[in-house]
């Protein structure tokens, strides 16, 4: 009688491939960003010392004001910006305009960058949206992220 312990380890020999396997090859990757790192903007007071948070939300997916002050201390607590943070509502999104739109659609439709200025902040960007009113089934379901291509400063927030 085999015990529980061999059957193991021979499951795991038989579904790890004893069996030899060809290698694939490795493809490059057109662009790497391995070098980018989008975050040090928002955690370093060079070479931006003050962060500008626009924050955008289709029609009844607005933000409470204890959720953009929590975002506030959260910012604060977490990034180094001596001349400050400054969250500011931007657009409220009519729904008939959002409706069959993807985030990514609605975000390149509504953003609007940081104030022009001489001395320009780090700039953060977030969507509160319904993800039911996109066009593809993954919006509905798309919980709370950020996207490093091709918008590294940009939050989603589906509220659907």
């Amino acid at each position: 009688m085999i015990s529980r312990f061999a059957c193991l380890l021979l499951l795991l020999a038989v579904s790890s491939g004893c069996v030899s396997r060809k290698e694939t090859p490795k493809v490059p990757q057109k662009t790497s960003t391995s070098f980018w790192k989008p975050h040090l903007l928002y955690l370093s007071p060079t070479p931006h010392d003050r962060l500008y948070v626009e924050v955008d939300a289709v029609e009844e997916c607005e933000p409470s004001r204890a959720e953009l002050q929590a975002l506030g201390d959260a910012l604060q607590a977490h990034c180094h910006k001596p001349r400050g943070i400054e969250i500011c509502q931007s657009s409220v999104i009519p729904k008939a305009e959002a409706r069959g739109l993807s985030r990514r659609e609605l975000a390149r439709g509504w953003m609007n960058g940081p104030p022009a200025g001489k001395r320009s902040p780090a700039y953060l960007y977030v969507l509160y949206y319904d993800g039911r009113l996109g066009s593809r089934k993954e919006e509905a379901r798309a919980k709370p992220h950020t996207e490093l291509l091709p918008y590294p400063s940009a939050i989603f927030i589906n509220r659907g």
